[in-house]
């Protein structure tokens, strides 16, 4: 495993205060996409050492310690990223936007798009969107939370061929959702309490 990821862990600190990392390699990543400056690391901070003749390569560091933070190392047509320290807690509970553009740019580094689109108002808390398509053309159940804790409006768009005009429902309020088919897209905006889900199913 060492050698797949080009590093090693010597030791681990178990602790809930949060790390400052700091990007040294803004264009580390594969297709040229460009990291976030800096981001929080949270939970736990490993000690990274990079495995000789692996050719990993050190893209971020702790700002106390200047220790490996991210290791990112080329392997095939791809790449693997490692971090020493947890993701999620950063972005789920702190609300991190380093976090959240870390996770973004690998994706992106992977050729991976997302399958659909949220807008929400700038100081609005953290929204996450699902499309599951049901295993057919002419249905979507789209799942949509909102993580913050204030009610917040959401807009979201998915790819939808044709002409059809295309009704939806929130299975959880149970509330008709109206859905605007146009050019490929189908749209549809939400209120979402706080800390709310909402399961809004579209068909024509």
């Amino acid at each position: 495993m060492e050698k797949v990821f080009g590093a090693r862990r010597h030791d681990l600190v178990a602790s809930h205060n949060a790390y400052e990392v700091r990007i040294t390699d803004p264009a580390g990543l594969l297709n040229g996409v460009t990291l976030p400056s800096h981001l929080v690391g949270r939970v736990f901070r490993e000690e990274l050492q990079l495995e000789k003749g692996s050719e990993g390569k050190v893209v971020a560091v702790f700002e106390k310690t200047g220790t490996p933070a991210v290791v990112v190392r080329r392997t095939g047509k791809g790449q693997t990223i490692l971090t020493a320290f947890s993701l999620g807690i950063p972005l789920l509970e702190n609300q991190d936007p380093g976090a959240l553009a870390l996770l973004q740019a690998i994706c992106k580094s992977a050729g991976v798009k997302p399958s659909i689109r949220v807008t929400t108002a700038p100081n609005a808390g953290p929204v996450e969107a699902v499309v599951h398509s049901r295993g057919r053309d002419d249905e979507r159940l789209v799942y949509v939370l909102n993580w913050g804790h204030a009610q917040t409006n959401v807009t979201a768009e998915i790819p939808w061929s044709g002409q059809a005009r295309l009704q939806g429902k929130d299975m959880v309020s149970g509330h008709a959702v109206s859905v605007e088919h146009k050019e490929n897209r189908a749209v549809f905006s939400l209120t979402l309490p706080a800390d709310h889900a909402a399961a809004v199913h579209i068909q024509p």
